[in-house]
Parts: C-alpha cells; structure tokens; sequence
C-alpha cells in the first residue's frame, strides 16, 4: 500500500488488477476522484524500478567497472547496487533508496523541478 503524502499527481502507480494508473487527483483516501474508477489507497501498489523502465524515461545505463555502474539522463545518474535491479541516488547529503517509479518521478521533480517522461 502506498502512502497518499508518497504520491502526487501525475504519478504512476498499479491498481489492484496490477493496470498502470496515472494520479489525475489525490482525495480522502482515493486517487482521482469523480473518476468512473477510482480505486482505494490500500489497493495502490508501486511499480517496481526496473533498468527497462529507466530506460524508458530516457536514462542510458553506463558502466565504468564490476562495482561502478549507472543510469542518467544528462541531469539526474541513478546508480545501482551490485546488480542491476537495486537503485539509489547518491549526493554529499544523502543516499536515497528508489523502488518504485513514483519514487522515481518524486526525486527527479525534487531536483530538476520538471516532469519526469514515462511510456509504460
């Protein structure tokens, strides 16, 4: 189950028949509300972070060595842990763990202050 003060609107997120929904609205414990289908926040499930999807948002994966390696897109890298399916991103301040793609989308908004493009 994913938090409502997690998301905000534009988000990507799975519904409980594991479909891609976008945010169009976050209400009591609902997202888009007035929506034909609006399903509950405890059906809301992240979509997992995966390097197909990095790549889908326009991130190119670089490798420097075994322990050295990445995704980025000019503005933002994301780095992986040994394998390629545990991501982070890495600053002077902070290490953030990234899961899920609305984490993603939340980071890349925190720091560039722009959308981040997704075609799931």
């Amino acid at each position: 189950m994913i938090k409502a003060n997690e998301l905000r609107i534009g988000n990507l997120v799975h519904n409980a028949l594991n479909a891609v929904v976008k945010v169009e609205a976050i209400g009591y414990n609902i997202i888009n509300p007035g929506a034909e289908f609006s399903p509950e926040m405890k059906y809301l499930k992240g979509i997992p972070l995966t390097p197909e999807i990095l790549e889908k948002a326009g991130f190119t994966y670089r490798y420097l060595s075994p322990k050295q390696h990445y995704f980025e897109n000019g503005m933002v890298s994301i780095n992986t842990y040994k394998t390629k399916d545990s991501f982070y991103y890495e600053s002077q301040l902070c290490d953030v763990s990234i899961d899920y793609v609305h984490q993603l989308q939340n980071l890349y908004y925190a720091l560039c202050g722009s959308e981040l493009t997704i075609n799931i």
